[in-house]
């Protein structure tokens, strides 16, 4: 997480394996490719950033976090530009690892993604 909030794309990639997936709560998967245009957007959107870790729990080789991030909307995001906004959001992550890397991921978030947090009112 200390690399997603540096906006250490590559940093971040290092820690997962080559074929790593993130599944959604929707269903759908992200890439690695996808995590790492997250990790350079939000540097560049959200350059402020504080991650606060609620829980961490570890068995075996699965770690699970609750986390919180709380962003503030300094640069463009998409189609928006910056607002000066603090948005929050929860995360349930859950890892599975291989060899001392991130194999596979799955993913809750809320409210869902940055861009719901920044434009809902």
């Amino acid at each position: 997480m200390e690399t997603y909030a540096d906006g250490d794309a590559e940093a971040l990639l290092a820690c997962l394996t080559g074929d790593w997936v993130l599944h959604e709560e929707d269903g759908s998967t992200s890439s690695r490719s996808d995590l790492a245009d997250i990790t350079r957007s939000h540097a560049a959107a959200f350059p402020e950033k504080r991650i606060e870790w609620l829980q961490e729990l570890v068995n075996s080789d699965r770690v699970a976090h609750h986390v919180r991030f709380t962003l503030v909307h300094s640069g463009r995001y998409r189609d928006l530009e910056p607002t000066g906004r603090e948005v929050e959001l929860w995360e349930m992550i859950f890892h599975r690892f291989e060899h001392e890397l991130i194999a596979e991921s799955w993913r809750m978030t809320y409210p869902d993604g940055v861009y719901s947090a920044l434009t809902d009112d």
